[in-house]
């Protein structure tokens, strides 16, 4: 698939995931990417028409198949000096409405305010997490975030189960699970050692050495709405929703190669 091809692609990709409302992505337990959507979709019409090319010919590079990597190179350079991209990098992390996030980070953020107004020497006015209700953060339960040993557990057995993958061990936190889906190999690589979130984790559709470090790519960074894999909410109440939906990860850049590499061969014949 040449770059042009590529770009299209995965602009497809994006609109698709944005104009169904982000069903995929907003199931991600990352703040990063609740805090993402909403900047996406504040957007008037013609800025996000712009952020959307630039983030689809970021993300089309590992779909293409005439690259050249100097030109590639030079041109991510460009595309990150571009002012789409760079107002992107800094508001999207600004306060934003939090519409996507799980309401038990709300009843978090509901308890700090509880415990900063009892300090204050001056009234705190309450949190605002419009146009969630507060009800809705009152009414959930205090989170109890999940620790790696049991997220490691937790992705051992269902990844076995799933995909016959076994995991072996890279060092510094970094552990591989080699496995199929649909006949084809991948590995996924989780870092249960990074700075500032729980987990990062990435997927290489191919057959690697077991224990070669290969974080791979995530569907959310391919559309350009994740955070280099960093999960940083993955709690005890949605663990195993967490690890499911690492799965359907999984099958979705498995399948996506797959149609990737179905388009090519009639070109080849040719």
């Amino acid at each position: 698939m040449d770059a042009v091809h590529a770009k299209q692609f995965v602009r497809d990709l994006i609109e698709a995931e944005f104009s169904a409302g982000f069903p995929f992505v907003r199931r991600l337990p990352s703040v990063h990417v609740w805090k993402t959507l909403v900047y996406v979709e504040n957007l008037r019409p013609d800025e996000r028409d712009v952020l959307f090319d630039v983030l689809a010919e970021r993300g089309s590079g590992a779909l293409q198949t005439d690259l050249d990597m100097r030109r590639y190179v030079e041109r991510q350079k460009e595309l990150v000096a571009h002012h789409a991209y760079q107002r992107f990098c800094i508001e999207k992390m600004h306060p934003w409405p939090w519409k996507y996030a799980d309401p038990s980070f709300l009843r978090q953020q509901l308890d700090g305010w509880r415990q900063s107004v009892a300090r204050a020497p001056e009234p705190v006015p309450p949190p605002d997490f419009s146009p969630v209700p507060l009800e809705i953060a009152e009414a959930a339960d205090p989170p109890v975030m999940a620790r790696a040993p049991e997220i490691r557990k937790e992705i051992k057995v269902v990844f076995l189960r799933r995909f016959g993958a076994k995991p072996t061990t890279v060092g510094a936190g970094v552990w591989n699970y080699l496995g199929e889906c649909n006949r084809r190999p991948f590995t996924l690589s989780v870092d249960y050692g990074v700075r500032f979130c729980q987990m990062r984790y990435g997927i290489a559709v191919g057959r690697f050495p077991a224990r070669q470090p290969q974080l791979g790519s995530t569907w959310e960074d391919m559309l350009g709405l994740g955070s280099h894999g960093d999960l940083n909410f993955v709690c005890q109440h949605n663990l195993s929703q967490t690890v499911a939906l690492l799965g359907e990860m999984v099958e979705k850049l498995v399948t996506l190669r797959e149609n990737v590499m179905t388009e090519e061969r009639p070109s080849r014949g040719t």
